[in-house]
């Protein structure tokens, strides 16, 4: 399997090479990070304040968790490419593909 992103002006996922709609910015920022971050991998806590700087820890690991939920059932049958564990979540890297150039 292969999830294949666009960071590069519009966002952009493909799996497969069939279009996912990942409609949520909080979604797109959360895969972004993930394959951006050195070993794959961020803290819960530093994830859910990120994307939630406005709300209080309970309810910013609250809204991660549903955000999570949601990102995993738009990646269907390979939702497992995304997981997570009490303290940090990680994608799976092999499953990525990766150009950190700019398109053309």
């Amino acid at each position: 399997m292969r999830l294949s992103l666009s960071l590069f002006g519009p966002f952009q996922a493909s799996l497969e090479g069939k279009n996912l709609k990942i409609n949520s910015r909080r979604s797109q920022a959360m895969l972004a990070m993930l394959v951006l971050a050195p070993k794959a991998t961020i803290a819960r806590d530093r994830l859910a304040a990120t994307l939630w700087p406005d709300r209080a820890e309970v309810q910013a690991r609250a809204s991660l968790r549903q955000e999570l939920s949601s990102l995993r059932r738009t990646l269907g049958a390979e939702a497992d490419i995304v997981k997570g564990d009490a303290a940090c979540i990680w994608i799976d890297r092999d499953a990525v593909c990766r150009n950190y150039g700019a398109p053309g």
